[in-house]
């Protein structure tokens, strides 16, 4: 696992790991108002841009994270960011 900024919050030292042969990157931010998520490195090239508004994607993040289950970021072919929520691997 590397160390990145979250994307989401910024918060450095957040452990991020390659998955999906390289197309997303899957993310534990150790700060305690953000959580875990996988981002699409589309989605991280719109989130360095400023586009979509990352408060309201931390708050999505936290309540997948408090259902057990883990926020995919990604944006649709029309450029808009998507969301999904994800079981947990077994």
């Amino acid at each position: 696992m590397a160390r990145v900024n979250c994307y989401l919050c910024e918060t450095p030292g957040a452990q991020g790991a390659t998955a999906d042969d390289g197309n997303r990157q899957r993310v534990t931010c150790r700060s305690g108002s953000c959580g875990e998520y996988v981002v699409t490195q589309r989605a991280i090239r719109r989130l360095v841009e400023g586009g979509p508004n990352k408060v309201v994607l931390v708050e999505m993040v936290q309540r997948a994270n408090a259902r057990s289950r883990v926020l995919d970021i990604s944006v649709a072919d029309d450029g808009l960011v998507q969301t999904t929520e994800l079981a947990p691997a077994d």
